[in-house]
């Protein structure tokens, strides 16, 4: 049986080889960058973390908290959006150098069904957020812990 092309063998990245692991990369990209900015907001260096260490260029706080918002967030938008077929293979296009990436139109439906899944809300216990507001959160929590030394209570996605 012949495989699907939405399907990857295994994480490539720089470039991604396969339509999963270029949404996974874009998505990856786009919250760290969004929290980025919002720690900079805040009043943070984003570029000095507590996991990830030290690099030139690295957002390495941003990093840290993207971790919890990995697989909550982007691995299952990139799932869901390729197992509805909101994504089809004929998004994708690939480089010259092996890359595989969203096309024109690709991006343009990536994001008008991202910017929805940012925005709808979902149950958190008693309450209902956004994943925005969930990152402002976070980064709110993150600042209370190393401002006051309250314990940092990382985001767990509602099973």
């Amino acid at each position: 049986m012949a495989r699907r092309t939405t399907e990857p063998e295994r994480r490539s990245r720089r470039p991604p080889r396969d339509p999963v692991n270029s949404l996974l990369s874009f998505g990856y990209v786009l919250v760290g960058n969004e929290l980025q900015s919002l720690l900079d907001a805040i009043g943070f260096d984003p570029y000095i973390g507590f996991y990830h260490q030290l690099d030139y260029g690295r957002p390495s706080l941003a990093l840290d908290l993207l971790e919890e918002l990995r697989a909550p967030l982007v691995d299952r938008f990139a799932v869901k959006v390729l197992n509805k077929g909101t994504l089809k293979a004929e998004d994708f296009v690939s480089s010259s150098q092996g890359g595989v990436y969203l096309g024109q139109e690709g991006k343009r439906t990536f994001f008008a069904a991202w910017e929805r899944e940012l925005a709808s809300p979902f149950a958190l216990g008693e309450e209902e957020l956004s994943f925005r507001e969930v990152f402002r959160r976070q980064a709110g929590r993150r600042a209370r812990t190393v401002q006051d030394g309250e314990p940092y209570e990382a985001f767990r996605f509602p099973c």
